[in-house]
């Protein structure tokens, strides 16, 4: 049996949400989330929130989480917030309507109802004529049943296009 299997594929176009719903259960407890974007004006970034087993965004103040922007066209930056509605800038993009990004994160226990959710992640874009990444960690802290994921823009705007991919990952002994 393979250690990495695709559970869901979802793609749109003029897309301000995507829900990746019933990704998480018990025959995983890591996740690997691939994105591919398009951006479209009035977009600047990508966040996240944890969907629960009713199927609803799970909204709270409890995603705490921290990243660091690389950015080649000028000086590094980095951003810590405690008590968010979600991880923000889960994927780093921006206004300009040719750019194209990429993200991948590790989500750590979803499922489990007796340990936080954590998460890894990177993304990448063309910006200013030169590349900037940002790199991300952070944790749901409470102990929920996530089954899926929801991302959003986090301006008014919507992406140009997007494919999300969840993977499963197990070690085999």
């Amino acid at each position: 049996m393979s250690n990495k299997r695709l559970i869901k594929e979802v793609s749109g176009t003029s897309v301000s949400v995507l829900q990746l719903t019933n990704v998480f259960s018990a025959d995983f407890d890591l996740y690997e989330l691939e994105l591919f974007f398009t951006e479209s004006t009035d977009v600047d970034n990508i966040d996240l929130r944890f969907i629960n087993s009713s199927g609803n965004a799970i909204l709270t103040t409890k995603y705490d989480y921290c990243h660091e922007d690389m950015n080649a066209y000028g000086a590094f930056s980095e951003n810590k917030t405690t008590g968010s509605q979600q991880y923000d800038n889960i994927a780093i993009s921006h206004t300009n309507s040719t750019t194209n990004g990429a993200a991948c994160a590790y989500i750590f226990n979803p499922f489990s109802s007796s340990s936080y959710t954590s998460i890894i992640s990177s993304s990448s874009n063309y910006f200013n004529a030169s590349y900037r990444r940002r790199q991300n960690i952070g944790a749901l802290k409470q102990t929920n049943s996530c089954t899926g994921i929801e991302l959003r823009t986090n301006l008014v705007g919507s992406l140009s296009s997007i494919t999300a991919r969840v993977y499963g990952i197990r070690v085999d002994s």
